[in-house]
């Protein structure tokens, strides 16, 4: 792997390694390899208007990846997909949780135990607030406005 990767994840137990090449601001590779030898085991594209698309972790088997990436509505969604050597397995992917206009997903974890995965969301709001009745505030205000 000599190309520019990024969020490395570690499959325990399965000596592979799942990480992102990044192609241009909204697109990206997830490549996975053999640790032992870096040889290719799979690869596939994803798109998303977001931070971190590929951003991964591995359910308790290893042979089945969890990743971060936008569907074809640009909605950001977590996906479970089983990673077979040499095999498109992409028709087998799974939709895990899919965000809302006012939520973004942020992060999420799978339990090396039992598989549960959790999922943290993000109010996506924003707003403009005028500051009254503050000390010092309103006069430095009402002097910068016309």
């Amino acid at each position: 792997m000599s190309r520019n990767y990024s969020l490395p994840e570690l499959a325990s137990g399965s000596g592979r390694v799942a990480a992102v090449e990044g192609v241009n601001t909204f697109s990206a590779i997830i490549r996975i390899v053999r640790l032992e030898d870096g040889a290719l085991i799979a690869s596939f594209p994803l798109k998303s208007r977001r931070l971190n698309p590929g951003r991964s972790r591995w359910m308790p088997d290893g042979r089945t990846l969890v990743f971060y990436a936008d569907d074809e509505k640009g909605q950001a969604v977590l996906y479970q997909q089983p990673i077979v050597p040499g095999q498109d397995t992409s028709a087998q992917r799974k939709v895990i949780v899919v965000s809302d206009e006012r939520r973004d997903l942020e992060s999420f974890g799978v339990s090396p135990v039992d598989g549960r995965i959790v999922v943290s969301a993000g109010w996506n709001e924003s707003d403009v607030m005028l500051a009254e009745g503050i000390p010092g505030i309103g006069e430095s205000l009402r002097k910068q406005t016309p």
